[in-house]
């Protein structure tokens, strides 16, 4: 009875090792997605002009995809045992210090397309990207939180910085959404 409740618990622990390793790599995978649909939201952005009523509703399409795959991704943070060990801090902090440039052009460039976006004849334009600006925002803002709540104490710092710069983005961008 013993053997079995020492080896029982041996299988457990290593199960539990095991989820917590898995649970890593997929927030990696989704630190992934999210670049993806980050780069794929500012291309969009960026190639939109005022005659393409198609692009702006793909954009805001995109715009709700990456929401949902944030959300999906402060969850999965969330499920990881904290702080997460410091080579799996150093990987994920790396790979969103890759793409945090990407979020900011994204945002800027959706300054920047405000003429463009008040041009598009369809009426409510600007309301929709006010709306997914906020839930955009309100998304990052908790895949934001999640992360840095998990990273190790000595990168939790460079996270903040990051998430400043990715915050200050965002507020530009509501704040030119804020009024038609």
């Amino acid at each position: 009875m013993v053997k079995f409740f020492s080896a029982a618990l041996f299988l457990v622990s290593l199960v539990g090792t095991t989820l917590s390793q898995t649970s890593v790599a997929t927030v990696e995978s989704d630190i992934s997605n999210i670049s993806s649909q980050v780069t794929a939201l500012n291309n969009a952005i960026s190639r939109f002009t005022r005659t393409d009523l198609l692009g702006a509703l793909n954009i805001h399409n995109d715009a709700v995809a990456l929401v949902s795959t944030l959300n999906d991704a402060t969850a999965d943070v969330n499920g990881v045992p904290t702080p997460v060990a410091e080579s799996d801090g150093q990987t994920i902090l790396s790979d969103v210090q890759a793409f945090e440039p990407t979020i900011i052009s994204a945002l800027n460039n959706l300054v920047i397309k405000k003429p463009e976006f008040e041009a598009v004849p369809l009426a409510g334009i600007l309301d929709l990207i006010r709306s997914d600006l906020n839930d955009l925002n309100a998304a990052t803002s908790g895949f934001e939180g999640a992360l840095i709540n998990s990273a190790p104490a000595d990168l939790v710092d460079d996270a903040n910085a990051i998430k400043a710069a990715i915050d200050v983005a965002f507020a530009n961008a509501i704040a030119a959404y804020a009024t038609n």
